[in-house]
Order: C-alpha cells, then structure tokens, then sequence
C-alpha cells in the first residue's frame, strides 16, 4: 500500500496509471506528427500489446505485429481489421528468446520496410 492524496492505495493501481499515463504520453507524441507512422511492436498479438495496436491502427498508423506465435498474431490482425477495416497491419515470426529468430526477423523487415518510427517493446 502507499498514501496518494491521503488515500491509501494498492501498488498495482499506481502501476495501472503509470501505464495510463505513459500511453497518453504516447497518443500525443504520436498525433503531433500528421503523417503515418511504421510501428512495430513485439508481442502486440495479446493484452496491452493488442491494446496498443488496435488504437494505432483506427489512427491510421502501420502496425507491425513481430510475435513469436504468428497463428494468434493472424488472429490478433483480423480483430483490427474487423475494427478498423483497411487498416495496415502486418504480421511478423520473432522469437525474442531466439538470436536467430530475431536475426531471420530483422532481414524480412528490412526487405520490407527501410525503416520504422516507433518500437513498442511489449514482449
């Protein structure tokens, strides 16, 4: 427990706002800029990570799901897409445990895109 304004608080509920508070941070970052922008974020198949790129993608901006399960990445990408229809989503196999998966990721990315703008590290 910690005091807050006088109230007594649980840890996990300051840790739910910083988490609030950083992803605010993060929307007003991203919106200041009128183009769209790549993001990639690792683990975005599940969570706060599917969270996360749901509301990037009815923004307009290119998600990148690398994901070491590209089965429930498939199926995190048709729940955008069922939300945000035309939206541009891609899936990606990284395995973060694996130097080799990343290296294999790493290639096929950069075959694809030059370069992406922001990298959510949510795995």
């Amino acid at each position: 427990m910690r005091r807050e304004n006088g109230v007594s608080v649980p840890i996990n509920h300051l840790t739910i706002n910083i988490v609030k508070y950083s992803f605010d941070a993060f929307h007003f970052a991203i919106e200041a800029g009128l183009e769209m922008k790549t993001v990639l974020i690792t683990g975005g198949n599940t969570g706060i990570g599917l969270a996360t790129a749901e509301a990037l993608a009815a923004q307009g901006h290119r998600v990148v799901l690398a994901c070491r399960d590209t089965g429930k990445a498939e199926q995190a990408k048709q729940k955008i897409l069922a939300q945000t229809p035309g939206a541009d989503v891609r899936v990606y196999a990284m395995d973060l445990a694996s130097f080799d998966s990343i290296k294999t990721f790493a290639a096929s990315f950069l075959n694809d895109f030059p370069s992406f703008d922001v990298l959510i590290t949510n795995a």
